[in-house]
């Protein structure tokens, strides 16, 4: 940034704020699909569309689809890392063989069976139910 520039900008900071604030605000719908877009390059290195699609939108445990998971959940499904080498670790591993698509309770299930040995409960009947109750 040139001398002049950041002059302008601290001279000018909270009035360009201002106006960012506002654009953004004009422009939400550009901003999340931009926000979207980012985090799948970030977490999964542009491969959780391609996951998704691959598993036909549904859970790999229990099958439970991605309308299925909005209505109970309130957002789409999980995609996870299977061998836990997400954007936190070290050696990150976005290949599309370690990434699977979980619903909200099977990627829960998963985590907790890590941590605290617990089996994964079969929730197939709780997902019918919910979203029987739902319609």
């Amino acid at each position: 940034m040139s001398e002049n520039r950041k002059q302008y900008y601290q001279k000018n900071k909270e009035m360009i704020l201002q106006k960012v604030k506002e654009y953004k605000s004009k422009h939400k719908d550009k901003y999340k699909e931009l926000d979207k877009i980012r985090h799948d390059k970030i977490m999964f290195g542009g491969n959780k569309k391609i996951v998704l699609e691959r598993d036909n939108f549904q859970c790999s445990i229990c099958k439970l689809n991605q309308q299925q998971h909005i209505v109970l959940y309130g957002y789409g499904l999980i995609v996870h890392h299977k061998d836990g080498n997400g954007k936190n670790s070290k050696n990150p591993n976005n290949n599309i063989d370690n990434l699977i698509t979980l619903c909200r309770k099977c990627h829960t299930s998963h985590h907790n069976k890590e941590r605290i040995g617990i089996q994964n409960p079969n929730h197939k009947d709780f997902a019918r139910k919910k979203i029987s109750e739902k319609k």
